[in-house]
């Protein structure tokens, strides 16, 4: 039959004061009669027959048993007290809800009808008068039921531990209020103990029905907006059917989800207790942190294996004060108001000889259960209090006012701006009727090895102030796993997003490149630019590398041509103090100058090679490099026609040519050296000189600050350098065989030859150079080189037979082949003369 069928059938019998007799749902009564009444509905009897609730059948749980007792308890403070319902007795009605919906509407009819004209019979409800408010039921399958029919007579429900969220929509359940956070809050309350300890990668267990569903959804909810991740979400039944499928189902969830070390359990208790049962028996282990639910954490410290290092939530639960000792001085035959004392002494009293001290420990040993309905009758007693001293003050004088004085409607508002301070806290009411959560969050710490563990408490949480964890436990120790879908990437890697949002790749850029697009991808850095070392999240300029006055070859270049600029300088001074003697004027004066000044800017040419590469130094580098072999090896060249042709001449009898003379050997010389010029500035005319930067391996942080050497430009000038030492080498070989072996024609070719063998050796080396700053160097070494071999073969010996031979024992002996008078040039045999 449909609950709302039913809710109005039992309306209209309720209504028409009609005695509804339901087979097997006749309650068991528990009656203190009073001025004003509260019905107690909580399920009370543990049944074995799940089809009926009848009175005999089922066992009395100690926990379920004191939770009506301490409502009877609070109605007792109450009723003795002045200051709260003065001269009004507060009388409660406890029935069974059997924890059963169907059974419950028929219990919560037994509530409205007014029993006053009733005879007194074991089956029936005495009473007289119908309740002005309801405390509990604790379930919340059972308060969705009964709080729609009580709604039909602005009855108010108070729920004790039903906590769906469902029941806190106002259009549905408009009388109903609780003391019990919602759902909702615990789902809240789960990720907060995630955050707080940088979870992001847990899976989720939920039973069928309201509680689980209802909840893991709300966790679902919360979760999509953190950075929380659900590995899985698995729903757990409710029945026992394929038990055994179903752990080996949660197994095999466990082992394909490995890097989840924690799991949310928001189940109802006997569905996990069935579920660890299962495991125990298939003697599979879960390396998993439980976070509990507060249903879920009933009766679980009988499997310490698997819910040691993990926590549990729960509402706020505190002895009431006096509570115990009320309790135990409940006994069968001295309670005749109770009809279930017996019951529970039945069950716990299997054997004759059991003490009273025994059965007490056994049945109220944990006495805080019965908190909420102690504190919800508080709740009642102040709301009537409130009302009746605003509606009919006259009350507390004749209770007969309070007929009319009550009214559901303005009873139910006054109760949701409820301030009381309780055991458990102040006690506040939101907009839906739901007490401003509070929860605690419980340690389960390992014993004996393992073999017990013990519940601490660890922190509590808020509505309003969130996770606050206790200051006197701040240095506990804890094992606290890591529970992530994938390691945190370090700051030189990008992300490859994976699903769930929490899951990625980390993954490293190739050295060239750079974070990009919020660390998703990587970006090659432009030429000559390098990632950041630190972030990689920029790219910088790399320092150009180049030769510097400080580096050791640098300085070798520089001492070089330091020493080469004062052997040429001396070699210049003596020859131009001695230029009127005749070892200096047998050779051309003006070629040997020439020469010279040559070889100084060779080696002045050491600066512009070691100076940073520009635009000018370049120029100098381009132009100057061949200028100066040009200016060397040009008077060179013109010397060494000018022997050829002369003994060639003379060999052959012939006139002297007439080039020989002093202007031609100026004009040759000028010939020479404007051919280079005008290669030189076809060059430059053509490729400018200019810098270049180069970066030879782009996977590599390096770049050269150097000249632009291409090919035409190099080689073109080059080229008619060589061909100038060449002549001048193949030349001074031809006059090897002179008469009397003329002095200069043999220095000439081996300082020719030299030079050759010198560029023979760089060229090579010089194209395969592994660096432009190498072919630099190389450049610079090879000018120094032959400015040296010059100095060294041609002028060193004229130096050394100024200095050390005298010039009186030197026989010049003119020849015959030309005149010396007609050419000036004056070719001669320095021989020593023999004494005697």
């Amino acid at each position: 039959m449909n609950i709302r069928a039913v809710i109005w059938l039992l309306s209209i019998l309720s209504t028409n004061q009609a005695k509804l007799i339901v087979p097997e749902l006749t309650p068991s009564r528990y009656v203190i009669p009073g001025d004003l009444n509260l019905g107690v509905l909580h399920r009370i009897l543990i049944r074995n027959n799940t089809v009926y609730c009848s009175t005999s059948d089922g066992t009395v749980h100690p926990i379920l048993l004191q939770m009506c007792e301490a409502a009877i308890f609070a109605a007792d403070q109450i009723n003795s007290r002045t200051d709260l319902l003065p001269n009004i007795t507060l009388g409660l009605t406890c029935v069974d809800s059997c924890g059963n919906s169907k059974a419950s509407l028929a219990r919560s009819l037994y509530l409205m009808e007014d029993h006053s004209q009733c005879q007194n019979s074991s089956d029936g409800l005495t009473n007289d008068q119908r309740v002005v408010g309801i405390v509990g039921p604790g379930f919340s399958r059972v308060a969705v039921a009964v709080s729609n029919f009580f709604s039909l007579f602005k009855i108010p429900v108070l729920g004790t531990f039903a906590s769906a969220d469902e029941l806190s929509n106002k259009e549905n359940f408009e009388y109903f209020l609780r003391m019990a956070p919602p759902d909702r809050f615990q789902a809240q309350v789960f990720v907060d103990i995630i955050l707080s300890f940088n979870w992001t990668y847990v899976g989720l267990f939920y039973s069928e029905g309201n509680y689980g569903a209802e909840g893991a959804k709300e966790i679902e909810n919360l979760v999509r907006n953190s950075n929380i991740c659900l590995a899985f979400t698995h729903r757990l039944s409710v029945e026992s059917k394929g038990e055994e499928e179903e752990v080996e189902q949660i197994a095999q969830l466990l082992d394909d989800h490995r890097s989840v070390s924690v799991s949310i359990w928001f189940t109802e208790g006997p569905v996990i207790i069935r579920v660890l049962a299962g495991l125990r028996r298939a003697e599979i282990a879960i390396n998993h942190i439980m976070l509990l639910s507060d249903s879920a954490k009933t009766d679980i410290a009988e499997y310490p294996e698997y819910i040691q290092g993990g926590m549990s939530i729960g509402f706020p639960l505190y002895e009431v004060p006096g509570l115990r000792n009320h309790l135990a001085s409940l006994q069968p035959g001295v309670n005749t108001h109770n009809p279930w004392i017996q019951k529970a002494w039945d069950t716990l009293c299997e054997y004759d000889n059991c003490t009273l001290e025994e059965i007490v420990k056994s049945m109220f040993d944990n006495v805080q259960y019965g908190m909420p309905y102690y504190e919800a009758v508080y709740v009642y007693a102040d709301a009537l209090h409130k009302l009746i001293t605003k509606r009919c003050p006259e009350a507390f004088e004749e209770v007969e006012y309070l007929a009319d004085c009550i009214d559901g409607e303005e009873l139910l508002e006054t109760m949701k701006k409820c301030e009381l301070e309780m055991i458990s806290g102040p006690i506040e009411f939101d907009e839906n009727g739901d007490r401003i959560g509070q929860y605690h969050l419980y340690h389960y710490r390992s014993n004996d090895g393992g073999a017990s563990v013990e519940t601490e408490f660890l922190a509590v949480w808020d509505q309003r102030n969130f996770l606050n964890f206790n200051k006197k436990d701040s240095n506990r120790t804890m094992y606290v796993p890591v529970s992530l879908c994938s390691q945190e990437c370090n700051s030189r890697q990008y992300v490859i997003q994976k699903s769930p949002h929490c899951c990625w790749e980390c993954r490293s850029c190739r050295s060239n490149e750079r974070l990009a697009e919020n660390r998703t991808t990587c970006a090659s850095c432009p030429l000559f630019y390098w990632p950041n070392q630190l972030s990689l999240e920029f790219c910088e300029t790399i320092a150009h590398d180049y030769l510097r006055w400080s580096d050791q070859l640098a300085l070798i270049l520089l001492v070089g041509s330091g020493f080469g600029i004062f052997v040429s300088s001396v070699s210049f001074g003596v020859l131009y103090k001695h230029k009127h003697t005749r070892l200096v004027k047998a050779s051309n004066i003006k070629l040997s100058f020439t020469m010279l000044i040559g070889t100084l800017f060779a080696f002045l040419m050491c600066l512009p090679f070691v100076a940073k590469p520009s635009k000018i130094t370049c120029f100098f580098r381009d132009v100057g490099f061949n200028a100066v072999f040009t200016v060397l090896y040009a008077p060179l060249f013109v010397k060494t026609c000018t022997i050829y042709c002369i003994f060639r001449a003379g060999k052959k009898g012939a006139k002297t040519p007439s080039f020989v003379s002093n202007k031609g050997q100026t004009l040759m010389l000028v010939v020479a050296l404007t051919i280079q010029l005008g290669i030189l500035v076809a060059m430059q005319s053509t490729w400018p000189s200019d810098t270049l930067l180069r970066m030879p391996v782009y996977t590599e942080p390096y770049v050269e600050l150097t000249c632009a050497y291409t090919t035409i430009p190099f080689l073109m000038p080059l080229t008619y350098n060589i061909l100038l030492i060449f002549v001048c080498g193949f030349l001074g070989y031809g006059c090897r065989k002179l008469p009397e072996n003329f002095n200069e024609s043999g220095f000439i070719f081996v300082s020719a030859s030299t030079t050759i063998f010198t560029w023979v050796v760089f060229l090579p080396t010089y194209f395969t150079a592994a660096s432009f700053k190498n072919q630099a160097i190389l450049l610079n070494l090879c000018l120094l080189l032959n400015a040296f071999i010059t100095v060294g073969c041609l002028f060193a010996p004229k130096v050394y037979a100024l200095y050390c031979v005298d010039e009186d024992s030197l026989k010049f002996t003119p020849k015959t082949v030309s005149s010396i008078h007609a050419t000036k040039t004056t070719i001669i045999r320095v021989q020593p003369v023999q004494d005697g």
